[in-house]
């Protein structure tokens, strides 16, 4: 202790902190300054009482006149003492609580009592330490005889506490922990050390605030002020928080956000809101659910009384969450589907499993890309570093994705093809646009015609009333049939095509000549089968003798037809397929249907078009006359074709597009070309199965012989397709899933239907709505007439999707939110701006991180080459998450901490553990309440019906906090000793 000689305060030094007292020359206040505070105490005049200020509090003791007894205010509580006269206790009273102190005579343990808990402290006579107890908890505190620590032992827990000789730092040891404090001599600063952290703090001199440092962040707290509101800075961010005069909430403000916290009177609510949101949250009185009501959507969560399961319902779903004892796996099940998530020991992936499907995640170690496989796929995907496009590639396809600065527009990139999407701002219509074509579609709406426009073409398809009949319409086009009469020749003529058909002398083969292609029939003589051949392919005809049925085989099929004598409809049959075709009593219309769908085709009167009807579509065929090309036209899509006379390729055109056909010359396979492609298909001669390869993928495809299925296979798929001959279904199977589609006669609604899943789809007639449904959801799809924007509804949603028109940015709009997305010209960032927030992510291309930048933060993401655990840094925090393999524990790690996390087999509590911690968390199935366990401390957590309030209890406490309705304050009632303080906050 010395004279400070230039201020005459007393100073008080030791190893670790500086204290200078002095009186204010000014106010007479004795002033208490240290290195990190300044306090101020004095008598004030009007009233004598005693007050305390720092930079932050000011208190207030007085003796309360009436009653004598000791009251102490601070701006936020009252707190009165006195002597109970009747019992002698000593009896503390705040706004919120009453504790009353006494001695047991009988024991001459001192007993303290409040509302909720009854403690008592003694001295054990055989060890002499000091005893504490009370209703849940026994601990007991002495000193170590051999090494003078401070031993504080209870039932779960043994903590020592020394002063290490050599650095003069004091040690805290527990069974899992060893932490030490001391004053770093040439800062002042205090510091705190465990065996993963350093952590310091100290007053910042010029500001006063309080600064607290660790190896990775820097946060400093103050008052403002002008307005009181409590600031705390960091790096990063800035908040400010306050508590609303007018209302009374409590709001929390920093750079891009603004939320307020308040209780509803009337229900009791607590009531969050902020700009773009209200949320409110109640207890369900009869049934004890936590209820969660936001504007659009009601949530509310229980635990099953039986299982013990987290239960989630909302209008449209219920959800149930629980761990499988056996396996430890999380198990989520809803209506529909039951997931199961796990970790797979040997190579730390990441795998879920469901009722159809295995999949696994994990990320390559030598690429740093996230791969996703499952048991016919393998897809990684990553960060092109150049472009900052996201590259997503498998075994047979490569594709980018960009946003194109200047316009905005969505771009798609694969190694055969650019294709945009944007909406046209005017008129609302979606316009895809590639290399070779522009389309735009569009509603008509006085006729409900599905329109589609591109640069040379209008279509538009209906029916035609009178007829009924389908009617595809462009302004042209008639074929005719007719004998050649020099040839005798079969001519087929359009103003596009010439066909004819005559009998090869040499051969007696049928040949069927046109531009482009050379065709020959004949009869085999062994067979007696009708043989097809052209320049790429063979197949043959018979008759099957046992059924009179026409068999049709090539070299990878087998097809029957017949005639079914009941209907006398023409039955045609394959491996996989039933079909049947008929004429329309009534109408003279050819009717096709199969297991699945029924399709009409007729010609329409008027135009000599030929014009196919099914139950879903209408489409006419016709010739054009002035350039003879064969023009297909349906609601929405204008198409003609031709011959190239030079080349004597087919040639397709439509407004946006062109391709050609040829047969190439050496191989006789068949090339399909267009201005970003190239396919080639053929038969594999040793297996009869189609082959079809482009420039990234190699398809087969073949009937099973076994089964009948038609089978897909590719270099990472294999598929197969069938009808179920009970319900006519058409069946998909691959090696992980099974799918049924038909559709449902009473409603004509398209049902896809799989083990885990029924979806119908249909189209509201009232409002031409695209309807889809399933057995939890409701959506419906439209297109708003005024704005032009894509409209999504559901039960508890509606969402609105447009294009900025000046910006060209993507809005996105629902009831409670509006954001837009866009990409920033000069840096090619993705930005993305709410009402609240600003973020923009980008790649760094020196290390190809992903990274995100908001107004406040700065975060990257990568993946550790060496060990596969994704990095995620920021400004402040280095953090890793990887997969313990020995345990499937998740495991995170930082600078300061490491952390795993995992499901208890036996009890299916969440268990997380830490060097220094053990925590579990389970419900208590019979009281609902949220139980946190850790080795030292049980806990609960729930709501107090007949208040509302929220009750957190444990061992030794019970605290309440509820909202006090004419402040709107809220207030938090606590039972715990602090150096001896009762604490209330508000």
């Amino acid at each position: 202790m010395a004279v400070v000689p230039e201020s005459g305060r007393v100073s008080l030094e030791d190893e670790m902190e500086v204290r200078e007292m002095a009186v204010v020359p000014e106010s007479g206040r004795v002033r208490l300054e240290d290195e990190v505070e300044v306090r101020e105490m004095a008598v004030v005049q009007e009233s004598g009482r005693v007050r305390l200020e720092d930079e932050v509090e000011v208190r207030e003791m007085a003796v309360v006149p009436e009653s004598g007894r000791v009251r102490l205010e601070d701006e936020v509580d009252v707190r009165e003492m006195a002597v109970v006269q009747e019992s002698g206790r000593v009896r503390l009273e705040d706004e919120v609580d009453v504790r009353e102190m006494a001695v047991v005579p009988e024991s001459g343990r001192v007993r303290l009592e409040d509302e909720v808990d009854v403690r008592e402290m003694a001295v054990v006579q055989e060890s002499g330490r000091v005893r504490l107890e009370d209703e849940v908890d026994v601990r007991e505190m002495a000193v170590v005889q051999e090494s003078g620590r401070v031993r504080l032992e209870d039932e779960v827990e043994v903590t020592d506490m020394a002063v290490v000789q050599e650095s003069g730092r004091v040690r805290l040891e527990d069974e899992v922990d060893v932490r030490e404090m001391a004053v770093v001599q040439e800062s002042g600063r205090v510091r705190l050390e465990d065996e993963v952290d350093v952590r310091e703090m100290a007053v910042v001199q010029e500001s006063g605030r309080v600064r607290l440092e660790d190896e990775v962040d820097v946060r400093e707290m103050a008052v403002v002020q002008e307005s009181g509101r409590v600031r705390l800075e960091d790096e990063v961010e800035v908040t400010d928080m306050a508590v609303v005069q007018e209302s009374g909430r409590v709001r929390l403000e920093d750079e891009v956000d603004v939320r307020e916290m308040a209780v509803v009177p009337e229900s009791g609510r607590v009531r969050l809101e902020d700009e773009v949101d209200v949320r409110e949250m109640a207890v369900v009185q009869e049934s004890g659910r936590v209820r969660l009501e936001d504007e659009v959507d009601v949530r509310e969560m229980a635990v099953v009384q039986e299982s013990g399961r987290v239960r989630l319902e909302d209008e449209v779903d219920v959800r149930e969450m629980a761990v499988v004892p056996e396996s430890g796996r999380v198990r989520l099940e809803d209506e529909v589907d039951v997931r199961e998530m796990a970790v797979v020991q040997e190579s730390g992936r990441v795998r879920l499993e469901d009722e159809v499907d295995v999949r696994e995640m994990a990320v390559v170690p030598e690429s740093g890309r996230v791969r996703l496989e499952d048991e016919v796929d393998v897809r990684e995907m990553a960060v092109v570093q150049e472009s900052g496009r996201v590259r997503l590639e498998d075994e047979v396809d490569v594709r980018e994705m960009a946003v194109v600065q200047e316009s905005g527009r969505v771009r798609l990139e694969d190694e055969v093809d650019v294709r945009e999407m944007a909406v046209v701002p005017e008129s609302g219509r979606v316009r895809l646009e590639d290399e070779v074509d522009v389309r735009e579609m569009a509603v008509v709406p006085e006729s409900g015609r599905v329109r589609l426009e591109d640069e040379v073409d209008v279509r538009e398809m209906a029916v035609v009333q009178e007829s009924g009949r389908v009617r595809l319409e462009d302004e042209v086009d008639v074929r005719e049939m007719a004998v050649v009469p020099e040839s005798g020749r079969v001519r087929l003529e359009d103003e596009v095509d010439v066909r004819e058909m005559a009998v090869v002398p040499e051969s007696g083969r049928v040949r069927l000549e046109d531009e482009v292609d050379v065709r020959e029939m004949a009869v085999v003589q062994e067979s007696g089968r009708v043989r097809l051949e052209d320049e790429v392919d063979v197949r043959e005809m018979a008759e099957v003798p046992e059924s009179g049925r026409v068999r049709l085989e090539d070299e990878v099929d087998v097809r029957e037809m017949a005639v079914v004598p009941e209907s006398g409809r023409v039955r045609l049959e394959d491996e996989v397929d039933v079909r049947e075709m008929a004429v329309v009593q009534e109408s003279g219309r050819v009717r096709l249907e199969d297991e699945v769908d029924v399709r009409e085709m007729a010609v329409v009167p008027e135009s000599g078009r030929v014009r196919l009807e099914d139950e879903v579509d209408v489409r006419e065929m016709a010739v054009v006359p002035e350039s003879g090309r064969v023009r297909l036209e349906d609601e929405v899509d204008v198409r003609e074709m031709a011959v190239v006379q030079e080349s004597g390729r087919v040639r397709l055109e439509d407004e946006v597009d062109v391709r050609e056909m040829a047969v190439v010359p050496e191989s006789g396979r068949v090339r399909l070309e267009d201005e970003v492609d190239v396919r080639e298909m053929a038969v594999v001669p040793e297996s009869g199965r189609v082959r079809l390869e482009d420039e990234v993928d190699v398809r087969e495809m073949a009937v099973v012989p076994e089964s009948g299925r038609v089978r897909l296979e590719d270099e990472v798929d294999v598929r197969e397709m069938a009808v179920v001959p009970e319900s006519g279904r058409v069946r998909l199977e691959d090696e992980v899933d099974v799918r049924e589609m038909a559709v449902v006669p009473e409603s004509g609604r398209v049902r896809l239907e799989d083990e885990v899943d029924v979806r119908e789809m249909a189209v509201v007639p009232e409002s031409g709505r695209v309807r889809l449904e399933d057995e939890v959801d409701v959506r419906e799809m439209a297109v708003v007439q005024e704005s032009g924007r894509v409209r999504l509804e559901d039960e508890v949603d509606v969402r609105e999707m447009a294009v900025v028109p000046e910006s060209g940015r993507v809005r996105l709009e629902d009831e409670v939110d509006v954001r837009e997305m866009a990409v920033v010209p000069e840096s090619g960032r993705v930005r993305l701006e709410d009402e609240v927030d600003v973020r923009e992510m980008a790649v760094v291309p020196e290390s190809g991180r992903v990274r995100l930048e908001d107004e406040v933060d700065v975060r990257e993401m990568a993946v550790v080459p060496e060990s596969g655990r994704v990095r995620l840094e920021d400004e402040v925090d280095v953090r890793e998450m990887a997969v313990v393999p020995e345990s499937g524990r998740v495991r995170l790690e930082d600078e300061v901490d490491v952390r795993e996390m995992a499901v208890v087999q036996e009890s299916g509590r969440v268990r997380l553990e830490d060097e220094v911690d053990v925590r579990e968390m389970a419900v208590v199935p019979e009281s609902g309440r949220v139980r946190l366990e850790d080795e030292l401390d049980v806990r609960e957590m729930a709501v107090v019906p007949e208040s509302g309030r929220v009750r957190l209890e444990d061992e030794v406490d019970v605290r309440e906090m509820a909202v006090v309705p004419e402040s709107g304050r809220v207030q938090f009632e606590a039972d715990m000793e602090v150096f001896g303080k009762d604490i209330v906050r508000e």
